[in-house]
């Protein structure tokens, strides 16, 4: 029993290393700056997706399983992607683009266009 003890907590150690290397390559500060739009970002993607979807589309009547689970599977998404746009936005490669807004506007592209294929190829459809 022991030595099984062992092995997880050597391949936990082993993972969470992998974790910590990976924070520091992209220099990943938890800051109010990365707060603040992290979770601003992330409540107006909601705000929006919901209105479009909810509202205009009335695409909410169709979905299978409960409203409240869609919601909140919704919410972290828009959290862990409002996470990644503000990654690439202070990415070193965008970096080199000094007008903030020339800068949103190629990282709102490329993260669109990400979101698109993987919706795509998972075929994720709300119709």
């Amino acid at each position: 029993m022991v030595h099984n003890f062992r092995a997880f907590s050597d391949v936990f150690e082993k993972k969470f290393a992998f974790f910590y290397y990976i924070c520091l390559s992209i220099k990943m500060k938890i800051t109010l700056r990365f707060l603040l739009s992290w979770i601003s970002s992330a409540i107006v993607m909601f705000a929006l997706f919901y209105v479009w979807h909810g509202v205009f589309l009335n695409d909410f009547k169709r979905i299978q399983f409960p409203l409240a689970w869609f919601v909140a599977f919704a919410a972290v998404t828009y959290l862990l992607f409002g996470a990644g746009i503000y990654l690439l936005y202070e990415s070193h490669l965008m970096k080199k683009v000094s007008s903030f807004f020339t800068r949103g506007v190629i990282c709102g592209l490329i993260a669109g266009f990400s979101l698109f294929m993987m919706a795509t190829i998972v075929n994720i459809s709300l119709t």
